[in-house]
């Protein structure tokens, strides 16, 4: 059966759509994403990457550096993580992707973060208290979605500064949110959506 076939006018020129994509040799690749992702503070994260054929892996994190009083925001972090540089020490996601034979730069990724949960410190003393809070959250977070079936990349580490009820808390959080992508449309990764041809 035909697709919907329809023409636009960009900048004087006509191009052709199809079922809503926009006919072009040339790629056009978008981000948007919230402005309070730039906050710094303690914040647990999920990373979503939906690979080429459909299979779906899951990267739970969190923020609070381990030697250093720094926490910073989840923006900073998933910038750090998918840096594709072959001198980068910070990418631990890209060395797992790569690991599971996947290619970073055709993937789509979904970040969802909770938080700032704690503010960042002034001192690394006062730093680690949150950060051993922080990581044993984050562990309980990784163990729950990875008894639910996801795929998770990466391992956590645990400790005793257990905080059950901030874990379930951050777990409806973000259980909530992947639902709610789930319930959104996705591109296919090779081609690139037009602009509402209404305009």
């Amino acid at each position: 059966m035909p697709g919907k076939t329809t023409n636009i006018n960009l900048s004087g020129q006509i191009y052709l759509v199809i079922n809503g994509w926009l006919e072009t040799k040339l790629k056009i690749s978008r981000m948007s994403f919230d402005g309070a992702l730039l906050e710094r503070g303690f914040w647990i994260y999920a990373i979503r990457i939906l690979e080429e054929s459909g299979k779906k892996y899951l990267y739970i994190g969190r923020t609070g550096d381990n030697s250093s009083k720094n926490a910073g925001s989840p923006f900073q972090r998933i910038v750090s993580h998918l840096n594709l540089s072959p001198s980068a020490r910070a990418n631990s996601l890209t060395r797992l992707i790569r690991q599971n034979d996947i290619t970073p730069s055709k993937c789509i990724f979904q970040l969802a973060a909770v938080g700032p949960l704690f503010p960042e410190q002034a001192d690394f003393e006062s730093h680690k208290p949150f950060r051993n809070r922080m990581t044993a959250v984050e562990k309980e977070v990784a163990d729950y979605f990875l008894s639910k079936g996801y795929l998770l990349l990466g391992k956590h580490d645990d400790n005793d500064a257990k905080d059950p009820k901030l874990a379930r808390e951050v777990i409806a959080a973000l259980e909530w949110e992947m639902k709610r992508q789930d319930s959104q449309p996705q591109r296919a990764p090779d081609r690139q959506e037009t602009a509402p041809a209404s305009r």
